[in-house]
């Protein structure tokens, strides 16, 4: 019978230790988890707010541009016109395009024209070289989808 006793009574001791170190140490985080509220600031013996945190500004808005070209006839005989034609947006009216052949590995200005109201812009180019040539439109970083002109 002693041996349950004492078996029992150390259950209870230990029972006991692990409640008050459970109470002890979540009333101890639940201290040390709070944070402590703004206090008034004293200035010559008047109470003034605290200081508002300062809110960042907003980034600028980046505003999409893009550049989309067509082209009339796909395939014209030498010395024919073709007219390239379409619609830019995010680019204001004045703003100075530029239409680009590709020549080997390097786009090359054909003509330069300016957008109109409403973003549309034309270009009208007379080309007489035979072949397959690659053709953009472009306004600095922005450029529009390559079209392809076959000279037969």
């Amino acid at each position: 019978m002693k041996s349950s006793l004492r078996t029992r009574s150390t259950r209870a001791l230990t029972a006991g230790a692990l409640s008050v170190a459970l109470l002890t140490g979540g009333t101890a985080a639940a201290f040390a988890a709070a944070s402590p509220s703004p206090s008034p600031k004293m200035s010559r013996g008047s109470m003034t707010r605290p200081e508002a945190p300062k809110q960042q500004a907003a980034p600028p808005k980046r505003t999409t541009t893009s550049i989309m070209v067509k082209v009339d006839k796909p395939s014209v005989k030498p010395g024919q016109s073709v007219v390239f034609t379409e619609h830019t947006k995010g680019l204001a009216v004045g703003s100075t395009l530029r239409l680009q052949r590709l020549n080997g590995t390097k786009w090359v200005t054909v003509k330069t024209t300016t957008v109109k109201k409403g973003g549309v812009y034309t270009f009208n180019v007379k080309l007489t070289n035979k072949g397959t040539q690659k053709f953009r439109v472009s306004r600095g970083t922005t450029v529009s989808p390559n079209v392809t002109v076959t000279v037969k």
